[in-house]
């Protein structure tokens, strides 16, 4: 995959799909500081969603053999890493539950009551970086 090539910032799994991998972020596209121009740097993201067990019972070497089996059948990938390096957070992505966003809803009606209050995170209304962002441009724009 070249850089210039791609305008695509990372890929999901979807659960159905059965994958040892949830997502994988384009890191070195989306900050093309991050790597070196002829090379690419992935994050790959295991555990979460799909198959916590993964994140327990493996260990570095082993996480990073099946994310390089996990990128070749879902992305094509058959490249050999310059280097990897694994971190372990447990339990660390929020999963929404059903009436997740009735919650929210009423959550922002009653802040709504507290001019200036804003709830702004992860554990609202999207888990990526790009959502935390976004909510945080709709509150700025309200002053």
């Amino acid at each position: 995959m070249s850089r210039s090539r791609s305008a695509a910032s990372g890929s999901s799994v979807p659960k159905v799909e059965d994958r040892r991998i949830n997502a994988t972020t384009y890191s070195s596209i989306k900050w093309s500081y991050r790597a070196p121009d002829d090379t690419i740097l992935l994050r790959a993201f295991v555990g979460g969603g799909h198959h916590e067990e993964l994140v327990h019972e493996q260990d570095d070497a082993g996480l990073a053999r099946t994310v390089l089996e996990e990128l070749d059948v879902v992305l094509g990938l058959k490249a050999n890493p310059a280097f990897s390096k694994v971190y372990r957070w447990f339990k660390g992505m929020p999963k929404f539950t059903v009436g997740h966003l009735d919650r929210m809803a009423l959550l922002d009606r009653m802040a709504g009551l507290h001019p200036g209050l804003h709830l702004i995170g992860c554990s609202y209304k999207g888990i990526g970086i790009g959502d935390c962002v976004h909510e945080a441009q709709i509150a700025a724009e309200k002053y």
